[in-house]
């Protein structure tokens, strides 16, 4: 993320909500060629929105801060990325809470309101972290989510925490049975 932050003239398109069959390669190809079209519109040919003059919508929400107070965790994204944002279908999956032990535990998680500036956050709770004090989404090497914009542009995969990441054990999966 850091990397195409500080690297003038890229960007970064989130694909994992393409991933239908656990593999690495986006199955649907479709939305990702429109969602890289849609970044090289806006920030290559300076298109903009149809009948306004802001800039054409390609960024998924982008993590802003965490803020952790009575045991629930409090996100909130960069301005521009947060339009509209939601929960596809509702569903919770993605989110994973850690106390100061460093064990990580699915979360669950709701759409709100900050009590300071109405903007839209991600509140996020988990009956066994009492006191959470880091959280991440779709951190993973083949993560799932559903928390995304009105535009449907899934959110980036963030983490709270700069905690060293542990090797990742393969289970397996990425392994073709032979025929």
């Amino acid at each position: 993320m850091d990397t195409w932050l500080n690297t003038p003239k890229t960007g970064l398109i989130a694909t994992y909500d393409t991933n239908s069959n656990g593999s690495i390669h986006p199955g649907r190809k479709l939305p990702v060629g429109e969602r890289s079209a849609r970044w090289a519109l806006s920030e290559v040919y300076k298109i903009k929105r149809f009948g306004s003059n802001d800039p054409l919508e390609w960024k998924g929400p982008l993590f802003k801060e965490a803020k952790f107070e009575s045991g629930k965790a409090f996100v909130t994204f960069e301005e521009g990325t947060d339009r509209g944002i939601r929960l596809d279908q509702d569903v919770d999956v993605g989110f994973v809470l850690a106390g100061k032990d460093k064990i990580f535990h699915h979360a669950k998680a709701r759409i709100t309101q900050s009590k300071k500036d109405k903007n839209p956050q991600i509140e996020i709770w988990c009956d066994e972290v009492k006191e959470p004090v880091a959280v991440r989404y779709a951190f993973s090497n083949l993560p799932i989510g559903g928390l995304m914009n009105a535009r449907e542009i899934p959110a980036y995969p963030f983490r709270s925490d700069n905690w060293p990441m542990t090797p990742h054990q393969s289970t397996g999966s990425y392994i073709r049975s032979k025929k």
